[in-house]
């Protein structure tokens, strides 16, 4: 077997291998394992809305990278993930540093469930969400391109 390098990864659904998207917002993990995962991302001024807040996509991607990642933890990274359904719940504006929590709630072998919530650097809730995602197979280095 060849050894991993940044061109070729190692087969994983670890949810935080190279995405560029991810890197352009900033998220990053703080801990993801066992169905539960911790990210959080920093105020950037390109992130606000007209409110001067986080932009409420902004916020939705980081719930759905965290969910994702909670579920895939869940399957000890055996398999991928993609999203069928976020509901999200505004409740507060949102600036500076914000960390996402998620955790599986229940599913089975291809659908799991997730809820998270997202705080502010005063540990103010901020939002609320839930979601469902359909486990897949991992693709195979070529399929993926």
């Amino acid at each position: 077997m060849d050894s991993p390098t940044r061109s070729n990864p190692p087969r994983t659904a670890y949810p935080f291998l190279p995405v560029p998207f991810l890197e352009l917002l900033g998220i990053k993990p703080i801990h993801v394992a066992n169905g539960k995962a911790n990210l959080t991302i920093e105020m950037q001024p390109q992130l606000r809305n007209l409110y001067d807040g986080v932009h409420g996509g902004v916020l939705m991607t980081l719930f759905d990278v965290a969910m994702a990642s909670a579920a895939v933890s869940h399957a000890d990274f055996r398999n991928t993930v993609v999203t069928l359904n976020i509901s999200v719940n505004f409740l507060a504006p949102s600036n500076g540093k914000l960390t996402a929590s998620a955790e599986v709630t229940g599913g089975g072998k291809s659908i799991v469930f997730c809820d998270g919530h997202i705080v502010d650097c005063e540990g103010k809730l901020v939002a609320t969400a839930l979601g469902s995602f359909k486990y897949l197979q991992i693709p195979d280095d070529n399929s993926a391109r």
